[in-house]
């Protein structure tokens, strides 16, 4: 039986750590896994990132505090198999957006692969067929990034791979009409969306 106490000090322990998230105190948070609380940094970063990533999205809260928490959380991040891969395009040398969306992801304790920038189609395509990739992420994606990404999804459906895995780009908005064309996941074009979307998937598998 849970006696108050225990209860009370559940809470302390947890608002302990929310405040390490949020002020960025990645020692802090490195501290508390070494003390026996990773199950609790992990329940409190979920709901902390969910919380973060909505208001972000909606304005209420700047990126820059997410940025905070997530280099915090990615204390967190283990080395397992990735499965999730990012990069991107040929002909946009663009590392921003990347490492961004790399950053949230492995907040989210997503084990993932980069890829670089300039990737072709069917290195993407091989992480899918050779390592288990289950979402792809083309990152820093522009308008001229839609028919090297029409490429990439053409030669997943002629390899017969397309099933396999769920594509997501993050960058320039995109219509539903694109949105359709490439199967995309995600219907929201920005880093944070795409992160909290493929962790949710990969939580709930």
């Amino acid at each position: 039986m849970i006696t108050e106490k225990t209860e009370t000090d559940r809470a302390e322990k947890r608002e302990h750590l929310r405040d390490a998230l949020l002020r960025g105190d990645r020692s802090a948070v490195e501290l508390y896994c070494r003390q026996g609380m990773l199950v609790y940094l992990r329940q409190v970063r979920d709901e902390l990132l969910e919380e973060l990533t909505v208001q972000c999205l909606e304005g209420t809260v700047p990126f820059s505090q997410l940025t905070v928490t997530a280099q915090a959380a990615c204390a967190l991040a283990g080395n397992g198999t990735p499965v999730a891969c990012c990069g991107s395009l040929v002909g946009n040398p663009c590392d921003t957006g990347r490492n961004f969306i790399w950053m949230l992801l492995r907040a989210w304790g997503i084990p993932v692969l980069d890829l670089g920038a300039e990737v072709p189609a069917a290195q993407f395509l091989n992480a899918v067929a050779e390592q288990g990739i289950r979402f792809v992420i083309v990152t820093a994606f522009s308008a001229e990034d839609a028919g090297a990404a029409g490429q990439l999804h053409r030669m997943a459906l002629e390899m017969g791979i397309r099933d396999q895995f769920d594509l997501l780009i993050c960058g320039a908005r995109f219509d539903e009409e694109l949105r359709k064309k490439l199967q995309l996941a995600c219907a929201d074009h920005r880093a944070a969306a795409a992160a909290r979307w493929v962790g949710q998937r990969w939580k709930n598998k």
